[in-house]
Protein backbone atom coordinates (compact mmCIF):
# COMPACT_ATOMS: atom_id res chain seq x y z
CA UNK A 1 0.00 0.00 0.00
CA UNK A 2 1.41 3.40 -0.94
CA UNK A 3 0.50 6.38 1.21
CA UNK A 4 0.93 10.08 0.46
CA UNK A 5 -0.01 13.11 2.51
CA UNK A 6 -1.18 16.43 1.05
CA UNK A 7 0.95 17.58 -1.90
CA UNK A 8 2.82 14.25 -1.82
CA UNK A 9 4.31 14.92 1.62
CA UNK A 10 5.00 12.02 3.93
CA UNK A 11 5.20 9.42 1.18
CA UNK A 12 5.50 5.89 2.53
CA UNK A 13 5.01 2.32 1.40
CA UNK A 14 3.75 -0.49 3.62
CA UNK A 15 4.37 -4.11 2.69
CA UNK A 16 3.91 -7.28 4.59
CA UNK A 17 2.04 -10.33 5.70
CA UNK A 18 -0.08 -10.89 8.81
CA UNK A 19 3.13 -12.07 10.55
CA UNK A 20 5.49 -9.27 9.43
CA UNK A 21 5.07 -5.68 8.27
CA UNK A 22 7.57 -3.20 6.86
CA UNK A 23 7.27 0.56 6.41
CA UNK A 24 9.58 2.24 3.91
CA UNK A 25 9.98 6.02 3.70
CA UNK A 26 12.41 7.86 1.42
CA UNK A 27 15.64 8.76 3.20
CA UNK A 28 14.84 6.76 6.34
CA UNK A 29 15.67 3.31 7.58
CA UNK A 30 12.81 0.82 7.15
CA UNK A 31 10.69 0.09 10.21
CA UNK A 32 9.56 -3.50 10.75
CA UNK A 33 7.14 -5.05 13.22
CA UNK A 34 5.62 -8.50 13.81
CA UNK A 35 2.45 -7.50 11.92
CA UNK A 36 0.46 -4.57 10.58
CA UNK A 37 -1.34 -3.79 13.82
CA UNK A 38 1.97 -3.75 15.76
CA UNK A 39 3.48 -1.48 13.09
CA UNK A 40 0.55 0.95 13.38
CA UNK A 41 0.87 0.98 17.17
CA UNK A 42 4.62 1.71 16.87
CA UNK A 43 4.00 4.55 14.40
CA UNK A 44 0.91 6.19 15.85
CA UNK A 45 0.74 5.02 19.45
CA UNK A 46 -2.64 3.36 18.96
CA UNK A 47 -3.85 0.34 17.01
CA UNK A 48 -5.37 0.53 13.54
CA UNK A 49 -7.13 -2.47 11.96
CA UNK A 50 -4.44 -2.84 9.32
CA UNK A 51 -5.54 -6.30 8.18
CA UNK A 52 -9.09 -5.01 7.55
CA UNK A 53 -8.12 -1.74 5.83
CA UNK A 54 -7.40 -3.24 2.37
CA UNK A 55 -10.95 -4.61 2.34
CA UNK A 56 -12.58 -1.50 3.76
CA UNK A 57 -10.96 0.85 1.25
CA UNK A 58 -12.51 -1.27 -1.52
CA UNK A 59 -15.95 -0.92 0.03
CA UNK A 60 -16.30 -4.44 1.45
CA UNK A 61 -16.04 -5.90 4.95
CA UNK A 62 -13.01 -7.99 5.87
CA UNK A 63 -13.78 -11.69 5.41
CA UNK A 64 -14.55 -14.11 8.23
CA UNK A 65 -15.47 -11.35 10.68
CA UNK A 66 -18.96 -10.18 11.66
CA UNK A 67 -19.99 -6.93 9.94
CA UNK A 68 -23.03 -4.76 9.33
CA UNK A 69 -23.26 -3.06 5.93
CA UNK A 70 -25.71 -0.29 5.01
CA UNK A 71 -26.25 -0.09 1.25
CA UNK A 72 -27.57 2.85 -0.74
CA UNK A 73 -30.26 2.69 -3.44
CA UNK A 74 -27.61 1.82 -6.05
CA UNK A 75 -26.44 -1.17 -4.00
CA UNK A 76 -23.07 0.33 -3.09
CA UNK A 77 -22.22 0.53 0.61
CA UNK A 78 -22.89 3.81 2.37
CA UNK A 79 -21.25 2.53 5.54
CA UNK A 80 -20.05 -0.57 7.31
CA UNK A 81 -19.40 -1.45 10.92
CA UNK A 82 -16.81 -4.04 11.81
CA UNK A 83 -14.44 -4.68 14.72
CA UNK A 84 -15.75 -1.61 16.55
CA UNK A 85 -15.06 0.70 13.59
CA UNK A 86 -17.61 2.62 11.53
CA UNK A 87 -16.53 3.25 7.94
CA UNK A 88 -18.45 5.83 5.88
CA UNK A 89 -18.22 5.85 2.08
CA UNK A 90 -18.72 9.50 1.15
CA UNK A 91 -18.05 9.27 -2.60
CA UNK A 92 -17.34 6.64 -5.24
CA UNK A 93 -15.37 6.95 -8.48
CA UNK A 94 -14.65 4.91 -11.58
CA UNK A 95 -11.14 3.87 -12.55
CA UNK A 96 -11.35 1.84 -15.75
CA UNK A 97 -13.63 -1.13 -15.05
CA UNK A 98 -13.46 -0.58 -11.29
CA UNK A 99 -15.83 1.45 -9.13
CA UNK A 100 -14.13 2.19 -5.81
CA UNK A 101 -14.66 4.51 -2.86
CA UNK A 102 -12.75 7.75 -3.40
CA UNK A 103 -13.64 9.47 -0.12
CA UNK A 104 -13.71 7.34 3.03
CA UNK A 105 -13.99 8.30 6.68
CA UNK A 106 -13.40 5.88 9.53
CA UNK A 107 -14.00 6.19 13.25
CA UNK A 108 -12.98 3.57 15.72
CA UNK A 109 -13.10 2.83 19.38
CA UNK A 110 -11.62 5.55 21.58
CA UNK A 111 -12.46 8.20 18.94
CA UNK A 112 -9.55 7.37 16.59
CA UNK A 113 -10.38 8.70 13.12
CA UNK A 114 -8.95 8.51 9.62
CA UNK A 115 -9.83 10.03 6.27
CA UNK A 116 -8.85 8.64 2.91
CA UNK A 117 -9.00 10.34 -0.47
CA UNK A 118 -8.18 8.23 -3.53
CA UNK A 119 -6.83 9.99 -6.61
CA UNK A 120 -5.55 6.92 -8.46
CA UNK A 121 -6.45 3.26 -8.29
CA UNK A 122 -4.73 0.29 -9.86
CA UNK A 123 -5.61 -3.25 -8.80
CA UNK A 124 -2.61 -5.36 -7.87
CA UNK A 125 -1.55 -8.15 -10.19
CA UNK A 126 -1.47 -11.65 -8.72
CA UNK A 127 1.42 -11.87 -6.23
CA UNK A 128 2.21 -8.14 -6.40
CA UNK A 129 2.65 -6.17 -3.18
CA UNK A 130 3.49 -9.14 -0.98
Amino acid sequence: MRLHGPFGAGAAEIRGTPQRARLERPGEAPLTAPGGEALARALFGFPLPVEALPWWVRGVPAPHRPARVEAGPDGRPLSLEQEGWRIAYLAWGRFGAWQVPVRVRGEGPDGVQFRLVVHRFRPLAEGEGR
